[in-house]
């Protein structure tokens, strides 16, 4: 399966509602080609002179791909942006409002995709939860697992920071919270994956490689459940769920109270869970046999991956 061989081969666009008003916080649709969100952000913040903790967004969008989500600027007018030009982002003026955009403010997202080198696709009505591959990115596992393993020092050298008077923690804090709660989450969110594809394995299921494991998929749905993003407060409702992540903890050498960072107690936020399971809300699908490539569009609530989609749809056992 090859996806997002070219930026217009996949398209996302942020659904997500706007309270106007006339409040400090201004509103932009912001349109990208090859930029992450953090990075756009950055160059923005640089070029604007504003601090980046003036923005906000509702979540992170790829580099590979032409996106469109929401942005908040706290104390920007709306002419002080309009001279911006940075390549391959475009800012289009919304309104102005009286809270930041946020993870809770977004709804959900629409795609559309063009999938080559595949045998087929099906259109599957549900797929497990997963996080995929770009959450992770080539060491942000490793990372995060730093931080709850206390290995500042190794952290300063792998991410190449200079460290003065042997201050790793004061070295760290100057990435930025957000960044370092990226890593943070992302470990976390690695340990969601390995313990929802151990639970699954005992249902009838096919596997899908990645980079950091097996994505385990169902053929037949089962009743949803909770899994919570493991953290220093979490509490279990389920007793099998709560078994398997302490095995998978064990593995790794670590226990719950590992993640209240008391050396960055900026990083501890409140535990989340995620539904295990999530339906696809298909608008098309078109399949071209001698192409071998299929066009697809469907919608997913916020916080799931369209590659999860087709990387179950386009494999035979799906279909």
């Amino acid at each position: 399966m090859i996806i997002k061989e070219n930026p217009e081969d996949f398209v996302v666009k942020e659904i997500l509602k706007l309270k106007g008003g006339n409040g400090k916080y201004a509103y932009f649709l912001m349109k990208k080609r090859n930029w992450n969100t953090l990075n756009a952000i950055e160059e923005l913040s640089r070029r604007l002179r504003i601090p980046f903790k003036s923005f906000g967004y509702a979540g992170n969008k790829d580099k590979n791909a032409v996106t469109e989500q929401h942005i908040s600027m706290f104390n920007v007018t709306e002419d002080r942006v309009d001279w911006i030009r940075v390549k391959d982002i475009w800012l289009t003026f919304l309104g102005y409002g009286f809270e930041p955009i946020s993870l809770g403010s977004l709804e959900g997202n629409d795609f559309e995709i063009v999938v080559k080198d595949i045998d087929g696709i099906g259109k599957i009505e549900f797929v497990a939860n997963y996080f995929d591959e770009q959450r992770f990115s080539k060491n942000n596992i490793e990372i995060g697992k730093m931080i709850v393993k206390r290995q500042f020092k190794e952290m300063c050298k792998k991410l190449e920071l200079k460290v003065e008077k042997n201050d790793y923690i004061g070295t760290l804090r100057k990435l930025g919270i957000r960044r370092l709660q990226f890593y943070l989450h992302s470990y976390q969110s690695w340990l969601w994956n390995l313990v929802l594809s151990k639970h699954l394995e005992q249902f009838k299921h096919f596997k899908v490689k990645y980079s950091h494991g097996n994505f385990v998929f169902l053929h037949e749905r089962i009743k949803n459940i909770d899994l919570p993003l493991i953290n220093f407060n979490t509490k279990f409702k389920d007793k099998e769920i709560e078994k398997e992540y302490n095995e998978v903890m064990k593995k790794e050498g670590i226990g719950k109270v590992d993640f209240l960072i008391r050396e960055i107690p900026e990083l501890v936020t409140e535990g989340i869970s995620r539904k295990a399971f999530i339906g696809v809300n298909w608008d098309s699908v078109g399949y071209d046999k001698e192409k071998r490539e299929a066009k697809v569009k469907f919608y997913l609530p916020k916080g799931s991956y369209a590659t999860i989609v087709l990387k179950k749809a386009t494999n035979r056992k799906s279909f």
